[in-house]
């Protein structure tokens, strides 16, 4: 083994540890490539009191009914520690499925508690044949294994034996029996019958894949009702887009309220990206009356304008879209400055404000150049008065003569 493997492969275990550990812990469902590892790797997970099952599943399509009793599914092969170690470490069971579908062969590795098989040994009989006969039961069902095992090497085949209440569970939220295959997926991602009546009862007809979908995205039913609010049912692919996008249920009920409108799940997990709250949407449609966009409001707070300079600036000068607002922020033009070019007799638009304050034009400087029964100066001779260094009493005065 060279140097660098000798420091990689140590440091890769440790990783690969915790994520079953994690995994063990959280009953998550770990997504791996293919790939072989080389016989030192191998021993090296198998010291560690590992036990690694392989179930080369090959289930029919046919229906599989609250009837029917057990039925052969596939083989296992299975290799590593069989019985618990003598010093009390805790073993970690790695079950890798390998099923054949019309898009290609999935695999998965399912990290499971030595728990989760009953009827595992718990000691080692030695080295010559030894019956063996576990399951793994979930609501959806169980897999049950036979076989004989050598050593450390052992095989035998599955058999799956389908729960009658939850089938009829599921059959009232799709609407027929799943195939075999179809409750394989269900039983190793452990979907429970309570998550199934819940879609059921929040109108969804879906199809077991998309429930597996759902819980393999973290995605609850309690997230699907509090996305849901009055309307109808969010799609599976909408649930799971905001559910990863940091979208909270509160937050994507509170966007549509808000909004005044129909939003789009691309539009609330646009708003969130940006940062954009649903107080910060409340606030901006409180203070006009203008329809207002999405892309308004996620221009508005990328420029740090806030809903406060908003209402102020508007109330100032209506007619200013967001654009304008954006331009009068980012040039320093401050709600009081445009304020005050109101209460002076100017409407002007965000440009020829812009340009005064580049100009270094004071907002009192505007302000006293006011002449009763005159019009106001021009923004161009305001700025042309101001860089000669014109008083706005001599200006006055030479306007009076």
């Amino acid at each position: 083994m060279s140097k660098l493997d000798r420091f990689v492969k140590p440091a890769a275990t440790g990783l690969f540890l915790f994520a079953a550990m994690l995994a063990l812990l959280q009953g998550c469902v770990i997504h791996v490539d293919g790939g072989h590892e080389d016989a030192a790797w191998s021993s090296y997970r198998a010291a560690r009191n590992a036990l690694e099952l392989v179930v080369t599943l090959s289930p029919t399509d046919a229906p599989v009914k609250p009837g029917d009793g057990a039925q052969p599914v596939g083989t296992w092969t299975g290799t590593g520690n069989w019985a618990a170690a003598g010093d009390g470490s805790e073993r970690w069971v790695s079950l890798e499925t390998r099923r054949a579908t019309s898009d290609g062969r999935v695999r998965t590795v399912l990290v499971v508690s030595t728990e989760d098989l009953v009827g595992l040994p718990q000691s080692d009989d030695g080295p010559g044949p030894q019956a063996l006969r576990y399951r793994i039961s979930r609501e959806a069902g169980t897999l049950a294994f036979e076989g004989e095992r050598r050593a450390r090497r052992a095989t035998g085949d599955v058999r799956l034996e389908p729960d009658a209440s939850f089938l009829a569970d599921l059959r009232r939220l799709v609407g027929t029996d799943p195939t075999a295959s179809q409750l394989l997926s269900l039983i190793t991602a452990d979907i429970r019958g309570s998550f199934v009546r819940d879609l059921a009862e929040l109108g969804y007809t879906l199809g077991p894949e998309e429930v597996v979908r759902l819980r393999n995205n973290g995605v609850t039913a309690g997230y699907l009702r509090g996305i849901k609010g009055a309307g109808q049912p969010v799609p599976v692919d909408d649930a799971i887009r905001m559910h990863n996008n940091g979208v909270s249920a509160d937050a994507a009920r509170t966007f549509r309220e808000e909004a005044g409108r129909p939003l789009s799940t691309d539009d609330i997990v646009r708003l969130r990206a940006h940062g954009v709250t649903p107080e910060f949407v409340r606030e901006l449609r409180s203070d006009s009356d203008a329809e207002i966009t999405v892309d308004d409001i996620i221009r508005l707070r990328n420029n740090g304008v806030t809903a406060r300079y908003v209402r102020d600036v508007r109330g100032a000068g209506p007619s200013f879209s967001p654009d304008d607002i954006v331009r009068l922020r980012n040039n320093g033009v401050s709600a009081a400055f445009v304020k005050g070019l109101k209460d002076s007799g100017y409407d002007l638009p965000a440009a020829e404000i812009v340009r005064l304050v580049q100009s270094g034009v004071p907002i009192d400087y505007i302000r006293d150049l006011r002449q009763p029964g005159k019009p106001n100066l021009g923004v161009d001779a305001i700025i042309e008065a101001r860089n000669r260094g014109l008083s706005a009493e001599f200006v006055n005065k030479l306007r009076k003569d």
